[in-house]
């Protein structure tokens, strides 16, 4: 699902409205990692999902 807005759009929102700017570019920092995380190797997968494990 691409994004609604694009980098530069949010740079130009946080002047005038902050916290929604901030919502959005958190939205893209996790679409970002996930999708980092997705084409990391088995590894890092291990490593990030460990903590959230149950035993």
């Amino acid at each position: 699902m691409p994004y609604k807005h694009n980098l530069m759009n949010v740079l130009v929102m946080l002047f005038t409205n902050p916290p929604e700017a901030l919502r959005i570019l958190a939205v893209m920092f996790a679409g970002g990692f996930i999708r980092w995380c997705m084409g990391a190797d088995a590894g890092v997968i291990a490593m990030l999902k460990a903590p959230f494990q149950l035993v």
